[in-house]
């Protein structure tokens, strides 16, 4: 069986009867917790996106310009080195050819002196070359009077040399002819042996020769000492221009010889250039090994492999009858992602993204609260909306009670008068005939008595006066009379106690706060609903002591008056209505217990909503209970509902003994 039990305190109106259209469109279009918590991830994640994509765009601009600008450099480089490779040789041609002239004019002493002073000239000029050596041409009839000579002037003996298998150097061989070094400057401490014959060794020879017949500087690499140097041979021709042209041999006084290291003479060339992010090459086409570079001390201190590294220029440079290749390459763009630069954007872009993250959170939090602000002033809103609508319908109802209250008091106030009048005549005609019962009844005795007394009876007249008598015993008028009379006179008094009854439940005389018996109010209604309980309703009272409040008694007959009445329409047939009080120190509560059909949990929620009826259309308003409920609201009381499916209701109605200001 189902049962089902709810209390209906003072703030239950307060519920929240808020739309859901109005709560769905208040709260969704805003983020919860976690909804926060994920967006502020994925804004995170588009930041750190972000900052990539633009360190990565920053990175390829970059390396764009730095490509285009290396590309630049690159082709001022190659012209640069072609340029001090090209202008080296001239010099050293011009050199060579003014050498010649002092070679002829001067003695011995003066060429020296000259051959020094030349040298520091060309080495400051020209950086590529750090050794100047000069080489005259010895015939072997020439060569006892030159080693004399030379042993004269410097203090050394056999000073024609040649270069040896094991590396070191040995009397050169009695040739036709040699070509010894007479005189070296050095400008970077390079050592030349003094007398070394440049053409004891084949390769040498060969360039001697090949530098001979084509009038122009020849190089060779040589490797003394483990070190790898170009040798550029310069030949010397002495005679007129004709012996020249007719004899090569027969012109040639020698040869000047200029080394050059080629890593200085590569790093002295690049001396003014920007090299950033560049490693710049110079290789050998005719020796392997012979590779010198130039690197970006970044692109060393990171180790960056050359394998990996981005070629953009290949230049080959003519050099004194050979090919230099020059390679120049540059860092590949992604390479770059890790620079100092793209460290900074990463940076900012984390810490924008942080911001954006903060800022996003201090919105939307501070929106939340907007939003809990504006559901809580709904809800307010929607509760006073309530209120007011049940107000209204309260305001209705008193309205209609007032105006109800006015005809029954009015209508009272008429039939008194009258009613008085009719008692009034009731009585005294009552009293008149009382007495003219009692001297009837006297009267009758004594005849009686005297007939019977007499000796004689006129026959004639007597008996017929004698049996009138009788007769007037017998249907006894007046006796029946009175008995009417006091009939009608307590049907008068029933209608009297009714209007009686009427006003006081009315009490429009007592709308404001005031002491009021319960009980009082109890029986007034039951007198107002004599005629709405059936006859096979037993109303069964119990009342208790004192069931004084301070209340407005017309409104709380009119709960009295609502209750009792839905009691005895949920009891179908005979039935039973428990009335009690129970009173405590500081209130009094009121159970009214029916054992009718009793209310299912779905609509025991509901009873006190207003316009909810159980009632088919056109028997109940559903306004009743709605109204009840705040009347007690209004009187700071609760009522508290059980029922039992199938087996009844009890309803429990309490309410303060001390007044309540804002009542009625």
């Amino acid at each position: 069986m189902d049962v089902a039990s709810i209390d209906w305190k003072v703030n239950h109106h307060l519920r929240d009867h808020q739309p859901e259209t109005v709560s769905t469109g208040l709260k969704g279009w805003l983020p919860s917790l976690t909804h926060r918590i994920l967006i502020a991830i994925a804004l995170a994640g588009i930041g750190i996106a972000l900052t990539l994509w633009v360190a990565y765009m920053v990175n390829q601009a970059a390396q764009e310009r730095q490509l285009a600008s290396t590309e630049r450099n690159s082709v001022a480089i190659s012209a640069s080195l072609t340029a001090n490779v090209q202008s080296d040789l001239e010099a050293l041609s011009l050199w060579s050819k003014y050498f010649q002239t002092v070679v002829e004019t001067a003695d011995i002493e003066n060429v020296q002196a000259q051959f020094s002073e030349l040298a520091t000239d060309l080495f400051d000029q020209h950086k590529g070359f750090q050794v100047l050596a000069y080489a005259p041409r010895i015939t072997l009839v020439e060569r006892e009077n030159y080693i004399q000579q030379f042993n004269y002037f410097t203090g050394l003996q056999n000073q024609i040399l040649e270069y040896s298998e094991d590396g070191g150097f040995r009397d050169a061989l009695e040739t036709d002819q040699a070509f010894p070094v007479d005189q070296v400057e050095s400008f970077a401490n390079v050592e030349l042996p003094i007398g070394l014959d440049l053409a004891s060794n084949p390769v040498w020879l060969e360039a001697l020769f090949q530098a001979r017949d084509s009038r122009l500087p020849v190089a060779i690499s040589v490797e003394l000492s483990g070190v790898m140097d170009y040798w550029v041979i310069q030949p010397l021709y002495s005679g007129t221009e004709i012996e020249r042209i007719l004899s090569p041999v027969g012109g040639l006084s020698g040869y000047v010889l200029g080394i050059l290291k080629p890593q200085d003479a590569l790093n002295a060339y690049l001396e003014g250039h920007v090299t950033d992010n560049m490693q710049i090459s110079l290789r050998d086409s005719a020796v392997e090994e012979m590779v010198v570079s130039h690197r970006d001390p970044a692109i060393a201190d990171a180790a960056f492999p050359a394998s990996d590294m981005l070629e953009i220029a290949s230049t080959p440079i003519a050099f004194a009858g050979r090919e230099l290749l020059l390679q120049i390459k540059t860092i590949p763009a992604e390479s770059m992602l890790g620079s100092g630069q793209n460290v900074y954007i990463n940076i900012i872009g984390l810490v924008l993204t942080a911001l954006l993250i903060v800022l996003f959170w201090l919105i939307t939090g501070r929106t939340l609260q907007i939003q809990d602000v504006v559901n809580r002033r709904t809800q307010e809103l929607s509760a006073a909306y309530d209120q007011l609508k049940e107000s209204q319908v309260h305001l209705v109802q008193s309205e209609k009670m007032a105006s109800l209250g006015q005809m029954v008091a009015g209508f009272a106030h008429e039939i008194n008068t009258p009613l008085a009048y009719a008692k009034g005549s009731f009585e005294f005609v009552l009293q008149q005939l009382t007495k003219l019962n009692e001297q009837d009844i006297r009267l009758l005795e004594f005849t009686e008595g005297a007939t019977n007394s007499s000796d004689q009876v006129n026959q004639s007249g007597d008996a017929h006066w004698l049996t009138a008598l009788s007769e007037r015993k017998q249907e006894n008028i007046v006796g029946q009379s009175l008995k009417l009379l006091s009939i009608g006179i307590s049907g008068l008094d029933e209608i009297q106690e009714l209007v009686i009854n009427l006003k006081n439940f009315s009490r429009l005389d007592r709308a404001n706060i005031v002491e009021y018996d319960l009980v009082e109010g109890l029986n007034s209604t039951l007198v107002i609903l004599k005629s709405q309980l059936d006859s096979q309703i037993i109303v069964h009272r119990d009342y208790g002591d004192s069931a004084i409040v301070h209340c407005a008694p017309s409104q709380i007959n009119q709960i009295f008056l609502n209750v009792i009445n839905n009691a005895a329409q949920a009891i179908d047939g005979a039935g039973n209505i428990y009335l009690r009080i129970n009173s405590q120190e500081d209130s009094v509560s009121v159970e009214i217990e029916d054992d009718g059909i009793g209310i299912d949990e779905a609509n025991l929620a509901k009873v006190m909503d207003p316009f909810f009826t159980t009632k088919e259309i056109g028997q109940g308003t559903g306004l009743g209970l709605s109204i009840c409920h705040k009347i007690i609201q209004q009187h700071g009381g609760d009522i508290n509902i059980y029922s039992e499916l199938g087996a009844g209701t009890v309803m429990t109605i309490t309410l303060p003994r001390s007044p309540i200001s804002d009542a009625a």
